[in-house]
């Protein structure tokens, strides 16, 4: 993707449960910064939680974006979804 002077890849490590975003200077690959962030699947977001006195009551699936069409869709299943939002409760 680009953006004006900006260029961004983003991958996933399904090794390490990671998205990999990097973003560079169109003009300058060499110069590429990657952030890496942890992902965590709804089940263990619910062992994390555990002594936290938060239980993950529900969780709303983001959208997802085709590469090979060029398109995001809003609606996806979970299984598909770039990110969710996770509904948290006092127990």
């Amino acid at each position: 993707m680009k953006w004006e002077d900006a260029a961004r890849r983003y991958d996933y490590d399904a090794d390490l449960h990671r998205m990999l975003d990097t973003w560079w200077p169109v003009d300058d690959p060499s110069a590429a910064v990657t952030q890496s962030l942890r992902c965590y699947a709804p089940d263990e977001l619910r062992r994390l939680l555990g002594s936290t006195g938060l239980a993950l009551i529900d969780v709303h699936p983001g959208g997802a974006y085709d590469h090979d069409a060029g398109v995001y869709r809003e609606r996806v299943p979970l299984e598909e979804a770039m990110q969710y939002v996770a509904i948290l409760q006092r127990v």
